[in-house]
């Protein structure tokens, strides 16, 4: 079963991601694409094990001024994931993240 999860990331400094720069997350001192841990958005592959590592990674750094994760337009299909202290989970102008039960 696949459902659709809208996602709103609020950034205290107001700043947006924007295509060419995912720094545009802006008010975090570390940022990165799904798309750098392998991060398919075509809504068929799972996407589990992408989130998971770049959440571990970007917690790992996210004490430093903040961490967050940017989502580019596509359809992210992804079994649970946790998310830490000081991390943004920022979904880029038409990206979908499918929530599976399906790990």
């Amino acid at each position: 079963m696949v459902c659709a999860v809208a996602l709103v990331a609020l950034c205290a400094c107001g700043v947006a991601a924007s295509p060419s720069s995912p720094a545009g997350a802006g008010c975090r001192k570390h940022v990165a694409r799904i798309t750098e841990y392998g991060g398919v958005g075509d809504g068929r592959r799972s996407n589990t094990a992408a989130f998971a590592k770049a959440v571990a990674d970007l917690s790992l750094r996210a004490g430093d001024g903040g961490a967050a994760l940017v989502v580019p337009k596509g359809k992210w299909l992804t079994g649970p994931f946790n998310l830490t202290s000081h991390f943004t989970l920022f979904l880029d102008h038409g990206a979908e993240i499918l929530a599976s039960q399906v790990i």
